[in-house]
């Protein structure tokens, strides 16, 4: 019974299972993933942001020696995944080219998180990220030039020619389908009032490009944020409207906003998907800027990472962490479940 209620999102988890119970006997294993803010500054303005008030200039962006080091450093340990997220916009590194490079060329595989509109000025990186991504998480949240702009918060860009660099960007993937691993490519809408009459349109412009998943999260916090009571009438047209789309043609989640669940359970995810920030500083996770000061374990730029990784200063700072302080309906949340399903079932494993 309790397989039936894990988050099929999270069941990724039992690849690793042999780390899962190292932690479960008080270990800190070697991360699975490590994530990276290569910068503080975001070409965009989405007045929704989470990150908006913590955002630099363009000179805020992780020094490329230092991020060589790193790289060097994780392949000497086994670690062979990044994923690139914000903070800033990790496209806006000003050598983001070589940074996808030394990705390749060190045997690397990344997720990345983006908005996508660099590409649509240096189509010259879209070669090269999909030589050695895993996948791709377009933020549209926009689909028309008009919405587009409003959440963005720049008059000068367009969903259109994002569209077409999307479109490329999949035309490229699919050639090279079964040739070689190749990335799978998504678009993510957050829900809010600008978008609400797009939320079907959504679903057309994913099928239409044909990307693998479609993400939907509705924003919390904010004066666009669509009240709970209307929600249910945009599910119900969702619903409607995924009937009519292949099953295996598109992965569409609806996700909660950050809201409403109070956290009590120490986090999983922390010991498997660490986040290091732009200036070098190593954080326990990506949901750190309300609590700097608690949240940091050391700086690759005076430090190796792993004389910080299970320090005892790590270990005991980990105690320390209070999870009521963390941030609401955190999607790290849904590996917790995983992890005890591992602890309890693992001696079936085996027993296919």
């Amino acid at each position: 019974m309790i397989a039936r209620q894990l988050d099929a999102n999270a069941a990724n988890l039992i690849l690793v299972s042999d780390k899962v119970r190292q932690i479960a006997e008080g270990q800190i294993p070697v991360p699975e993933v490590v994530e990276l803010f290569l910068t503080n500054y975001c070409n965009f303005a989405c007045p929704f942001c989470r990150c908006a008030k913590y955002h630099g200039d363009t000179n805020q962006f992780m020094n490329f020696d230092t991020l060589m080091r790193l790289l060097e450093e994780l392949a000497e340990h086994g670690v062979k995944r990044i994923e690139l997220g914000g903070g800033g916009e990790p496209l806006e590194h000003p050598m983001i080219q070589q940074v996808v490079e030394q990705f390749r060329d060190r045997g690397f595989r990344f997720g990345l998180i983006t908005n996508g509109w660099r590409l649509t000025e240096r189509p010259e990186l879209i070669e090269p990220i999909t030589d050695c991504a895993d996948w791709i998480r377009f933020s549209v949240d926009g689909f028309s030039d008009d919405v587009y702009r409003a959440v963005h918060g720049r008059p000068y860009v367009s969903y259109q020619a994002l569209r077409a660099t999307i479109a490329k960007l999949v035309g490229l993937v699919k050639g090279l389908s079964g040739t070689m691993a190749v990335p799978k490519v998504g678009i993510k809408l957050i829900l809010q009032r600008p978008n609400k009459h797009q939320l079907i349109t959504a679903v057309d412009e994913a099928v239409a490009l044909g990307v693998d998943y479609l993400q939907f999260k509705w924003l919390e916090n904010h004066q666009w944020s669509i009240p709970s009571e209307e929600r249910p009438e945009s599910c119900t047209a969702l619903g409607a409207r995924l009937e009519q789309v292949s099953d295996d043609s598109l992965i569409v989640d609806v996700l909660p906003g950050y809201e409403a669940r109070l956290v009590r359970e120490r986090c999983v995810m922390s010991l498997l998907h660490p986040l290091i920030d732009w200036d070098g500083t190593i954080y326990f996770c990506a949901f750190f800027h309300h609590r700097k000061d608690t949240h940091s374990i050391g700086n690759i730029t005076a430090q190796r990472f792993f004389d910080c990784w299970n320090s005892q200063w790590h270990r005991d700072r980990r105690k320390c962490i209070e999870p009521a302080q963390c941030v609401a309906n955190c999607p790290m949340l849904r590996y917790n479940p995983v992890m005890k399903f591992i602890v309890k079932e693992r001696f079936r494993f085996p027993y296919i």
